[in-house]
């Protein structure tokens, strides 16, 4: 009888160990980023990614992970319900970076995943790699459309830059793949790049920084589009001005509070404390 309540307590212990296993250096604190044994391909798969370094978000079932070498911050990003997506094929994944002591939103990259038409992708590669051969266009209109991996840094009271996506510039990429009820993403942000976040907050191997996902929600073109629809069928169906003004009002407040629901979409968004590894 022993033995049987011993197995079962153990098999208990590991049912509840096993959705929250990852590599932590302190429970209040955070999770280790570890030093890759080899290199990072982004490409959206998880097979370079084992299961102890992956970490499990119960509220939006999320799985994500982090590692680091002295140059740049390898982000895993799994979506285990398509249900929490949101509209991130809009708004794209966010990813704010911000120093040990304090979590600000100053500095963030958005990694966009857009699909464009065939010749619309053509013209890009063109404009980014040259002239392309006539055997590979011809491969290329195979399909009626493309992917577009977008890359935008985002920092406070400054404009955004577009940065040019080129697998073999030192920017930040990124792959997203949908497979069997999931989508996972993969990134990397190389700790020197645009705006120069680590000079500028110290940030490098060993240290601790504070990492913030966000995602859905609504952007400021499909705010614009929704009040335009409203104000067309108020006016179609001769609603008083003080109502059409009081619709537009709680219109305009969706969406500013994080998990907020607005009509179809909800906005999400989380912060991770990551301790970045040392080689060695």
């Amino acid at each position: 009888m022993r033995e049987k309540a011993t197995f079962a307590s153990a098999f208990l212990l590991c049912f509840l160990i096993i959705p929250i296993s990852c590599l932590g250096f302190s429970e209040r604190e955070g999770v280790l980023s570890t030093w890759p044994a080899s290199p990072i391909i982004i490409d959206g798969l998880d097979e370079e990614w084992a299961e102890e370094v992956v970490c499990f978000e119960n509220k939006y079932k999320v799985n994500y992970g982090f590692k680091n070498d002295e140059n740049n911050l390898y982000i895993l990003f799994k979506f285990n319900d398509l249900s929490y997506l949101s509209s991130i094929d809009n708004t794209g994944m966010i990813i704010w970076l911000s120093s040990e002591k304090e979590k600000k939103k100053d500095y963030g990259i958005r990694f966009l995943r857009k699909k464009v038409p065939t010749e619309t992708f053509l013209y890009l590669l063109d404009q980014q790699r040259g002239a392309i051969p006539e055997e590979d266009k011809e491969q290329i209109r195979k399909k009626p459309f493309h992917f577009v991996y977008s890359i935008q840094v985002i920092r406070k009271k400054e404009s955004s830059s577009e940065i040019v996506k080129n697998q073999e510039s030192l920017h930040a990429h990124f792959r997203c793949i949908s497979a069997k009820e999931r989508v996972t993403y993969e990134f990397v942000i190389p700790f020197k790049m645009e705006g120069d976040f680590a000079s500028r907050t110290g940030i490098k191997p060993g240290q601790i920084m504070n990492v913030n996902f966000e995602w859905g929600g609504l952007t400021e073109e499909m705010k614009k589009e929704r009040i335009k629809r409203i104000q067309e069928k108020a006016e179609q169906q001769g609603a008083p001005e003080a109502r059409i003004e009081e619709d537009l009002r709680r219109e305009r407040a969706l969406d500013t509070d994080v998990n907020k629901p607005s009509s179809d979409f909800k906005k999400y968004a989380f912060w991770v404390k990551v301790r970045l590894a040392m080689q060695g």
